[in-house]
């Protein structure tokens, strides 16, 4: 019998034969966890991503343009356009509409009609999107010339931008509005929800190369024009009081000037101006210090305009009469402090009057001590040199008085002559207009929206008083260079020192000079703060600021239609 012999050889062959069968059980596991997989997969996508996949291919198909509303229309009180929105096209693009090839084409044939990079416009036309701002705002006779080139992939959006047809005139009330047609800045901010309107949209349903789906989505959604809105300035005041603030600053090399001519019994303000200023239609090529309104921002002490304040007071607590005789010395010393007056003297009697037509710092301070610091603070607070007017314009400032717990020992003798407070220059016209008012406190505002009743602070005896005390400061006082021709001028010469910035004490040589009136002072129907900012050459409000209230003084009246 012959032996078989098995080779290991043949084991191996025999091996392999085998393994498809044993592998199927495993191929089939795989095969079912793969479909399960899917399965899970579909599911998810399917039922409960369903949603999420459903906008997101929703959103590839939907282009969506926000349509920016018409911005009203700001006004004077004349109705005279202020500010006003101008039609212009935005220019876009659907690159995924331009070849390749042509991509570089358009670049270079609209680059030097909009007056831009080549290489900026290139790169947008390059992206994968259907929808691209090439240029926002556009001259109409600029896209007139796009226009005809008739371009595939280039469409154009009707827009407004913002248009100041005075430039600079009433730059710091007016403020601007941005591209997108957003108060940045003055009415503009404060006004923005009356003014934008509402937007509206258009949504339009889209192929992959941007063109519209037949029987797609298309919905137009049209914007909501805003709201005019009518202020309290006069064009022609406004742009009188800006030239003669100009020429001061300029004649007296001042670092700034600021001027505010309200409605003594209303508060309606005509002007109100800075200089330097800035022309609205060019804000972003500004340097944005000039957008500062320091007419309303700025707090300062009041210097000797708050004698009025002071002499108010003592009228009205009758602790002396206008004609009252007082004897002052040539110094005074106050908390180891030495005060003395703008022009040296000897010790000389002064009748109360002239403590304020003369604006005797020796006088004040023996006045304030006569009311003490309770009444003073008091006083202070019902003229509203340190609350705010709550005018309409943002980034108003507020004055800061201490409070009596915390003066020092000279402050009874410092504050009554306008040291050692801050107000800003619309709460101190509003505290001198007191005067004027018959006694009442007057908020200033820019519109026609009553802002709330005045309150009486003093009575009217006192405010006509202090009314003649005033107008013989301007006939044979400190004040005679604010005099108007044909008119009884009533007011107040201040020379403030400004207080040094990293340190205690004041800044030697720096002043404010200012002056603070009404007119006519027997029928009052303006009050006019003007301030000029470190002039040199001159120091003093009745040399420096009296002449700008005086021509501006003059012209208001005059185009206001008071009879001499």
């Amino acid at each position: 019998m012959k032996k078989i012999l098995f080779f290991p050889g043949n084991r191996k062959k025999n091996r392999r034969k085998r393994k498809p069968r044993d592998r199927f059980p495993f191929l089939f596991l795989l095969l079912i966890f793969f479909l399960l997989t899917i399965g899970a997969r579909l599911i998810s996508i399917q039922a409960v991503k369903a949603e999420k996949f459903d906008r997101m291919a929703q959103n590839q198909r939907l282009t969506k343009v926000e349509l920016v509303p018409e911005r009203g229309i700001i006004y004077d009180r004349n109705r005279e356009i202020l500010s006003i929105s101008l039609d212009k096209d935005t220019v876009f693009a659907n690159p995924l509409q331009i070849k390749g090839h042509q991509k570089r084409i358009v670049a270079r044939r609209l680059a030097p009609i909009l007056k831009l990079s080549r290489r900026s416009l290139y790169k947008k036309l390059k992206m994968e999107l259907g929808f691209v701002y090439i240029k926002r705002k556009v001259d109409k006779n600029v896209t007139a010339k796009i226009k005809k080139l008739n371009i595939t992939g280039i469409g154009f959006i009707p827009e407004s931008k913002r248009f100041y047809p005075g430039k600079a005139i009433a730059a710091h009330v007016i403020g601007f509005a941005g591209m997108d047609n957003v108060g940045l800045n003055g009415v503009e901010q404060s006004f923005d929800s009356y003014l934008k309107g509402k937007p509206g949209q258009l949504i339009m349903e889209q192929d992959l190369v941007g063109r519209p789906i037949p029987g797609g989505e298309y919905r137009y959604l049209p914007p909501t024009d805003g709201r005019d809105l009518i202020l309290t300035l006069d064009k022609e005041i406004q742009y009188k009081a800006q030239v003669e603030l100009r020429r001061a600053v300029n004649k007296w090399k001042a670092t700034a000037g600021w001027i505010v001519v309200m409605d003594s019994q209303t508060g309606e303000v005509y002007a109100l101006a800075n200089y330097p200023t800035y022309n609205l239609n060019k804000f972003s090529e500004t340097d944005p210090k000039l957008f500062r309104n320091r007419a309303i921002s700025d707090v300062y002490e009041p210097g000797s305009t708050m004698k009025i304040v002071t002499a108010s007071a003592a009228l009205e607590e009758k602790l002396y009469s206008p004609g009252t005789l007082l004897n002052l010395p040539g110094r005074i010393q106050v908390g180891g402090h030495t005060i003395h007056e703008a022009h040296e003297r000897g010790a000389e009697i002064f009748s109360f009057k002239e403590i304020v037509t003369r604006s005797s710092n020796i006088g004040a301070v023996v006045i304030g001590q006569s009311l003490g610091p309770e009444r003073i603070y008091q006083y202070i607070e019902r003229f509203g040199l340190n609350q705010g007017t709550g005018t309409e314009l943002p980034d108003e400032g507020q004055g800061y008085t201490p409070p009596t717990n915390i003066w020092s020992a000279s402050s009874i003798a410092n504050i009554p002559f306008g040291q050692g407070l801050s107000a800003t220059s619309l709460e101190s016209a509003r505290a001198i207009n007191v005067v004027a008012a018959g006694g009442k406190l007057v908020s200033p505002r820019f519109t026609r929206k009553d802002l709330g009743g005045s309150k009486q602070v003093i009575s009217k005896a006192t405010a006509a008083q202090m009314a003649e005390i005033m107008t013989e400061a301007v006939e044979n006082g400190t004040g005679g260079g604010a005099k108007v021709p044909g008119y009884k001028v009533a007011g107040k010469t201040g020379t403030a020192q400004k207080p040094k910035v990293d340190a205690r004490g004041y800044d030697p040589g720096k002043y404010i000079s200012s002056f603070v009136g009404f007119l006519p002072a027997d029928n009052p129907k303006l009050t006019i703060l003007v301030a000029i900012d470190e002039p040199q050459g001159a120091i003093y409000g009745g040399v420096v600021a009296a002449p700008v209230f005086s021509a501006v003084g003059e012209y208001a009246l005059k185009r206001l239609r008071v009879q001499p």
